[in-house]
């Protein structure tokens, strides 16, 4: 149960974290959605195992956070699909160019929704300023900035 969840906190951690560093990259799908370990793995049975599992998820809980003050500057482009019986479904896209922490765009495209956001230096100016997030672009922006619990924005 243990090695079960700490696969699900770190795959897509490590996968995120890959991804913002590359160009086009594509992960593989599991063959099975439920089980992330594709290969032998190793229960932490004592606790200093479970001491240098908890410190790797640590490290790569900071390792994630992309958004932080001292991070270096990235260009991350996401392509989704949205399924289900929801206003905005379809195919979706987001990308966000974060310069420094008081400098960054971020824009969304899902069905017929679309937004832009310019943040700069403490004003941040929005193409529909008074039109909401759809629920699915916030769980996409959540699973990419936030995946690894803790790691919670600054701004």
């Amino acid at each position: 149960m243990l090695r079960m969840r700490l696969l699900r906190l770190l795959f897509p951690a490590c996968w995120f974290v890959s991804a913002g560093f590359a160009q086009d990259q594509i992960a593989p799908v599991p063959s099975d959605q439920l089980e992330l370990a594709t290969g032998p793995v190793q229960i932490a049975d004592t606790p200093e195992k479970r001491s240098a599992t908890l410190a790797l998820l640590e490290r790569a809980r900071q390792n994630n956070h992309l958004h932080a003050p001292a991070g270096a500057p990235f260009d991350l482009k996401v392509s989704f699909v949205s399924s289900g019986q929801t206003t905005y479904a379809g195919a979706g896209r987001m990308e966000e160019v974060w310069v420094a922490p008081g400098t960054w765009r971020w824009t969304a495209q899902l069905g017929d929704y679309s937004q832009s956001r310019i943040y700069y230096h403490g004003a941040a100016y929005d193409t529909n300023a008074h039109s909401y997030l759809p629920l699915r672009l916030q769980m996409v922006r959540g699973a990419i900035f936030w995946p690894v619990s803790g790691n919670s924005p600054t701004w």
